[in-house]
């Protein structure tokens, strides 16, 4: 059986921001009078942003996020090339005017009657008799265009006996061929060991989670602890627990946003080591691949660059930048591919599986 978890339509992902006159007038008066390093990476994004008619979402969302999460002053070249003040009231005041306006309309529907205004295709309640299981049925003629409207699949009730796989809308994609995926890093020699993790079973692991979650939880998560919401939470630099600073000090020597940030399956165990595996990355961004284990006294974290969604010349995550293709021209991808390889970066978890294994050592 075949569940189809769909991940909804974001209606901002495609929206392009016009730039108004008086921000392209101010960030015009930035870049002519800078006069620092003009190879740093800043400036670069700074020139691409003008040369454009509008901002995408997902350019509008990085610069929202690296406003909300810095930390330094106001007169950093930093800080200037985003756009300053200006640009960050202009982009807040953007995004809450888009987001208000779709909340509006999915209210409207619901006033009007529209029960699963607020609730994305994958959750609403397909099944008509709780003891026959809905199946999906995939639907194989105009495909192209039946996906543009969710409609690739079609649930049905019926009753099959087998396991249930789930499979994401955009692996359906890939299976299919609709979104092909580049994997990158494949050149990086595997990592040397030099770091040991204690030898423990997956309950022995999970136990020293539940300890960490109940200790720094304190009642204010109303969710229940596994792996999943640990991850979530916990794995997240932006959560300040003093006890896991060693994990985000690793986990923070790639450049990479957390806004969505979820552990792939449970816990696994090799050669003796238990760990988890999970992946962050914000809606802008390829998600990087990463792995959580115990040392023997604390948390640590280790991101492996072979194999991963890495840009290795920026030491992050890619974000479809311009950046990100110069990176891609090294990675033996066609040309004529390369702006269709920069938003389909995925990593290889086999390969960073791998990775893990050389690096890490049983103490």
């Amino acid at each position: 059986m075949i569940h189809f978890l769909f991940e909804g339509n974001r209606e901002l992902l495609n929206r392009k921001f016009v730039i108004p006159k008086g921000i392209r007038s101010y960030l015009t008066g930035i870049l002519n009078s800078y006069t620092g390093d003009k190879s740093v990476e800043g400036y670069k994004r700074l020139n691409n942003i003008l040369e454009m008619d509008s901002i995408s979402y997902n350019e509008m969302k990085r610069i929202k996020n690296f406003f909300d999460n810095y930390k330094g002053t106001q007169y950093s070249d930093e800080y200037t090339l985003n756009g300053g003040e200006p640009m960050m009231n202009w982009v807040n005041n953007t995004l809450n005017t888009a987001t208000s306006a779709i909340e509006g309309f999915k209210k409207a529907k619901k006033d009007a009657g529209m029960k699963n205004a607020y609730i994305r295709p994958h959750e609403k309640q397909r099944q008509i008799r709780k003891d026959k299981p809905t199946i999906a049925k995939i639907q194989t003629k105009n495909v192209s265009d039946k996906i543009s409207n969710n409609d690739t699949v079609r649930f049905e009730n019926k009753e099959r006996k087998g396991k249930v796989i789930r499979i994401t809308e955009s692996l359906y994609r890939q299976i299919i061929g609709e979104n092909k995926r580049y994997e990158v890093n494949m050149d990086v020699e595997l990592a040397k060991k030099g770091r040991t993790a204690a030898k423990i079973t997956p309950k022995e692991f999970e136990e020293k989670l539940s300890d960490i979650w109940n200790r720094n939880t304190t009642g204010d998560d109303d969710r229940k602890f596994n792996i999943r919401n640990f991850v979530n939470r916990f794995c997240s630099p932006y959560e300040e627990t003093p006890e896991l600073s060693e994990l985000h000090n690793d986990l923070e020597k790639v450049k990479f946003d957390f806004e969505n940030c979820e552990s792939i399956g449970d816990i696994r165990k090799t050669n003796g080591i238990s760990y988890i595996i999970g992946y962050a990355g914000g809606d802008w961004e390829s998600p990087v691949l990463f792995f959580v284990y115990w040392d023997g006294k604390k948390l640590r974290g280790y991101i492996p660059i072979h194999g991963n969604a890495v840009n290795r010349k920026t030491n992050s995550a890619f974000s479809q930048s311009e950046e990100d293709k110069d990176f891609l021209r090294t990675q033996n991808i066609p040309e004529e591919e390369i702006d269709k390889a920069v938003s389909n970066i995925s990593y290889n978890e086999d390969e960073c599986i791998k990775d893990f294994k050389a690096r890490i050592g049983i103490k």
